[in-house]
């Protein structure tokens, strides 16, 4: 009997990417898709169109789709109100994981997604596991207590719980909000000849979303239960290497100019994390390149076009 994986926020970039992958593996498990977004164009076996924040319908959808693995991706990010970073990333996380416990699902397998924001920043800019977690803004901050009062909750009802901690994430999908699909999304456009851009110093830790669902899966499987990984690339890249590999992969043609409205007050010169801690414990390391990433999303923006 195939195994019934449970995936919260599946409607969103990354809850999209894991369904497509679970779908191509050899035996693909039955996919439960929660979460109120829309899921045109997800193949999911079931739906449950749920909000985290309401105990009583997680545990409902437990009654009818008792889960063997988890991934919790349900998440909001700014912009929003503060108050509901807490109330979705902490408080659905603990209305999920009470739930699980008091069904019984001791040996589900709960992959809970974090972020490389719960860091607090070192000087050379590179984050490893055991580095400080408290966040540098209220995001980082609510996904650092999202993670510690999760592991509280695991060791307390004897669930098996991992972390995963992604950097930034980007290929096919990525919300124009983020500044590779906002860089894309302009080179794409042949109305477009000036590129504007905020902070071209920034280095940052990109991985393709697809490389981190694989990761995700690994993790779910292989990972041991109360730890953190990074999943990461291991390198730092500025944005302004993004714009070159984009000139390139577009003949060059564009003029670039730096708009210092789009800073942000917190915006950190170099971020990137170590993956040594992922490749010893299940042999994951990113495949995918950064060009072909960046092509791939090019060449979505242009079919929509």
């Amino acid at each position: 009997m195939s195994q019934t994986v449970w995936v919260t926020g599946v409607a969103g970039f990354t809850g999209r990417h894991l369904v497509a992958f679970l779908r191509q593996l050899p035996e693909p498990p039955r996919i439960v898709g929660l979460g109120l977004g829309a899921v045109d164009g997800v193949e999911l076996d079931a739906h449950f169109p749920l909000d985290v924040t309401d105990p009583g319908q997680i545990e409902a959808a437990i009654a009818q789709e008792r889960p063997d693995i988890v991934f919790h991706l349900a998440a909001v990010m700014p912009p929003c109100d503060d108050a509901l970073l807490w109330h979705v990333n902490v408080g659905g996380t603990n209305n999920l994981l009470r739930a699980l416990a008091k069904a019984g699902c001791q040996q589900t397998r709960i992959l809970l997604v974090g972020s490389a924001a719960e860091y607090q920043m070192r000087e050379d800019g590179l984050l490893n596991e055991d580095d400080p977690v408290a966040g540098e803004t209220h995001y980082g901050q609510s996904k650092s207590a999202q993670i510690e009062w999760a592991r509280q909750i695991a060791g307390l009802f004897g669930l098996s719980l991992v972390v995963a901690r992604p950097f930034n994430l980007i290929g096919p999908g990525l919300p124009e909000r983020w500044v590779a699909a906002m860089l894309c999304a302009q080179f794409a456009d042949p109305g477009t000849a000036t590129i504007t851009v905020g902070n071209t110093a920034s280095e940052r830790d990109f991985v393709d979303v697809r490389d981190c669902v694989q990761a995700y899966w690994e993790l779910a499987l292989k990972g041991t239960p109360g730890e953190a990984y990074n999943v990461c690339s291991n390198h730092p890249t500025g944005i302004g290497e993004l714009i070159d590999i984009l000139q390139a992969l577009t003949d060059g043609r564009h003029s670039v100019e730096v708009d210092r409205s789009r800073f942000r007050s917190v915006d950190l010169d170099r971020v990137y994390g170590t993956n040594h801690k992922i490749r010893e414990a299940i042999g994951w390391q990113p495949q995918i390149s950064l060009k072909q990433s960046l092509l791939d999303m090019l060449d979505e923006h242009r079919d929509g076009e």
